[in-house]
Parts: C-alpha cells; sequence; structure tokens
C-alpha cells in the first residue's frame, strides 16, 4: 500500500562530519519506502557516485544555474564570498548549495526528501570560516525558498573523538575534513563545526520542527528513534 504526505516534507540531517549522517539516514529512507512512501535522497545520490559522475553533474548544475537561474546563483555566491571564499572553494560551496536550493525549489509533487548534506549542513559547513554563524547562513538560505514545503531537522550527535574514529574507518573521504592529514588541523576544523552545530541548535524561533537522537554508537538505535519520532509526527 503506498503512503502519501500532503506536501514536500524534507528531513535535514545535520552534526560533525562523521557522525554518521549518511549512514543513519539512508537507513530511514529505505524503511520508509518498505512502509510505501515515496522518498528521494538528493545529496545522497549525487555524492554516492562516480567521481566523474559527480564532477559531471555538478558542472551541469553550476551551468544551469548561471544561466537559467542567475539572480538566485549571484545571491549564493555573495553569501558563500561574504563566509571568506573565494578561487575553487567559492565555486565548490557555490554549486553545493546551488542544487539543494534548486532541490527545494523545484518539487511540486507530495513526497518525502532525504538530506544526508541540505540546506542545514551546508549553513554549518560555510560557517567554519567564522566570517558569519551557521544560524545566519541558514535565514539566509531559507529566504531563497520559494515553495511550499516542510522542514524537519535531524540531529545526529558524535564527539569530535567518535568523528574522527569513524573518518578513520571510512574509505571514501566525501568531507573536506578527511582530505586533511594533520590531526590537529583535522580537530580544529571539527571544533569549528562543532560551533556551527551548536548555532544551529540555538534557533529559539526556528521555522523548523526537529528530532534530536540519543547520543549512541548504535545504528541501529539511532534509525529506531528517528523512525519513531517522523511516525509522531503523521500525518505530514
Amino acid at each position: 500500500m503506498e503512503n502519501s504526505v500532503r506536501m514536500p516534507v524534507f528531513f535535514e540531517f545535520y552534526g560533525l562530519p562523521g557522525c554518521g549522517k549518511s549512514t543513519v539516514s539512508h537507513a530511514v529512507a529505505r524503511l520508509l519506502r518498505e512502509d510505501g512512501y515515496t522518498v528521494e535522497e538528493p545529496s545522497f545520490k549525487i555524492d554516492h557516485q562516480n567521481i566523474i559522475i559527480k564532477k559531471t553533474k555538478k558542472l551541469t548544475i553550476a551551468f544551469w544555474g548561471y544561466c537559467f537561474h542567475h539572480k538566485t546563483y549571484q545571491k549564493i555566491i555573495d553569501l558563500v564570498r561574504r563566509n571568506g571564499y573565494s578561487g575553487k572553494e567559492l565555486f565548490t560551496q557555490t554549486v553545493n548549495v546551488f542544487q539543494k536550493i534548486k532541490t527545494y525549489n523545484e518539487i511540486s509533487s507530495t513526497r518525502i526528501f532525504i538530506w544526508d548534506q541540505g540546506i542545514i549542513q551546508a549553513a554549518i559547513s560555510l560557517s567554519i570560516k567564522g566570517r558569519i554563524s551557521a544560524c545566519d547562513n541558514y535565514s539566509v538560505l531559507l529566504s531563497f525558498i520559494k515553495q511550499k514545503t516542510r522542514i524537519i531537522s535531524v540531529f545526529i550527535p558524535a564527539t569530535i573523538q567518535v568523528a574522527l574514529e569513524r573518518m578513520g574507518r571510512r574509505k571514501t573521504n566525501y568531507s573536506r575534513v578527511e582530505k586533511v592529514n594533520d590531526i590537529k588541523q583535522k580537530v580544529k576544523m571539527l571544533e569549528k563545526f562543532q560551533e556551527g552545530v551548536v548555532s544551529i541548535k540555538g534557533i529559539s524561533d526556528k521555522p523548523i520542527d526537529s528530532i534530536v537522537v540519543k547520543n549512541t554508537h548504535s545504528i541501529e538505535e539511532q534509525v529506531y528513534d528517528i523512525i519513531q519520532a517522523i511516525y509522531s509526527f503523521m500525518p505530514i
């Protein structure tokens, strides 16, 4: 039996790099599909592909944004630049953010979207240079979304030590923290991410519902808790 939601619903997973966002969110998406919901995973779908395909898709997104959504694309460039990015980093961050805004604004069907790297995580990632807080970045990113949607944040807790251990066991290097070889520099970057996480968690008048997962090493327990919390929001 197919289940449905009243409007597009976006579950935004966020936390430190290596906290388990992709693993947990993908498991949650699978269980929701098994229960009959139509679920999309936009960021997981792109990030877990061949590097050539991934780069080609991101170049296509950049071309599309610059040519057909120039006003929004330029505003995103300006935000990324104000956060202290330039050169290749400016381009990469801009494309990453635009891809998420584009997805939000082009959705008309009633289905569930699971982001392991959505606009909340983008707001945190932009903030690590210390120019603008994650909370302020998030407010700006929300202003780019024109569609009527519902956003539910899902916080995946992890200490810096746990994040380092998990990244050390991974075979991939999706996070820019993983691309840094010096352990002290890794810790410094994770501390900046932690500041961003705290900033987002501290939003008092947030226009989003939220799910906070228990701090546990068990992925199964986290997935179970999230599924139970999601069903508490139903019908959505």
